[in-house]
């Protein structure tokens, strides 16, 4: 499903948006052929994380996403989506796919983003992973989320520690 904000005063642009994905409009943006990576998370996708989600540019230049489900194949360093969406179209290009899971009440949540190659092998469409980022995670517990995350806080903070002495500096 497409989440649309309409935007009245730019009816066009709304058309545009709204085209089939046979009307193209930019093309795909090629595949990039970098040399495929795994993560463990990875191997997770097709038990834990039974579905992701897809995303790539769709024809009218706007990110499409549809749910799909992913098995993964370290052997072949490939993540094998299961169908692909009828709308979006099934040619070689950059994708995404993304695995999270949360708590009802968003207590907790765990994700991560693949980037790669949508590419065609025999049984049908796989993402050639090359790049791996790890999501912002909460896990459930304190002492978990800490551990999880203190690498992170830690660059967070010089960072601030940084921007805030660079401002000061400009101001003064």
């Amino acid at each position: 499903m497409r989440v649309i904000q309409i935007d009245a005063i730019d009816a066009q642009a709304l058309e545009r948006r709204l085209s089939s994905s046979a009307d193209v409009l930019a093309a795909q943006p090629e595949p990039a052929r970098n040399r495929p990576v795994w993560d463990g998370r990875m191997d997770e996708l097709g038990s834990r994380h039974k579905t992701a989600v897809l995303t790539r540019v769709a024809p009218d230049g706007f990110p499409i996403s549809a749910r799909v489900p992913v098995t993964p194949r370290r052997e072949t360093k490939r993540i094998r989506i299961g169908q692909m969406p009828e709308m979006m179209a099934a040619e070689p290009g950059r994708a995404c796919v993304v695995a999270h899971e949360h708590h009802p009440d968003f207590k907790w949540q765990l994700n991560f983003q693949v980037r790669g190659d949508l590419v065609e092998d025999e049984p049908g469409w796989a993402l050639a992973p090359d790049k791996v980022i790890g999501g912002f995670e909460l896990p459930p517990g304190g002492f978990k989320r800490w551990r999880v995350n203190a690498r992170k806080m830690m660059r967070m903070r010089k960072f601030g520690s940084r921007e805030l002495a660079r401002r000061r500096a400009a101001a003064g």
